[in-house]
């Protein structure tokens, strides 16, 4: 058996072949079922069973793009509607407080 040292740590390597193990080296696009084995001939023996990697999908990415676009869309909005300027604040207070009281007896 040989031994690698790592800087985190070891790595042992069996003086037996992949197919020792009753094992098949799996692709490098491959994932096995089991944990690998680091055989004399190869670190991807898998004495499981060797099948397509799932393919990553940058969804993580697309939501904070998807985010992103929502977040401008509102600034956007918010910027663009008319401001109140404060006359006409104080102008619909007026109006409010200085209608009449209907006061029937």
């Amino acid at each position: 058996m040989r031994h690698f040292n790592i800087p985190n740590g070891s790595v042992v390597i069996e003086n037996k072949t992949c197919s020792y193990f009753n094992g098949t080296i799996c692709k490098i696009s491959e994932k096995c079922s089991t944990p690998f084995k680091n055989a004399k001939d190869s670190s991807r023996c898998c004495t499981g069973k060797c099948s397509p990697a799932a393919e990553k999908k940058p969804v993580g990415l697309a939501l904070i793009g998807l985010a992103a676009i929502i977040l401008i869309i509102f600034l956007l909005s918010r910027l663009k509607k008319p401001k109140k300027e404060m006359k006409n604040y104080i102008e619909e207070i007026e109006e409010k407080y200085s209608a009449k009281p209907n006061l029937k007896k």
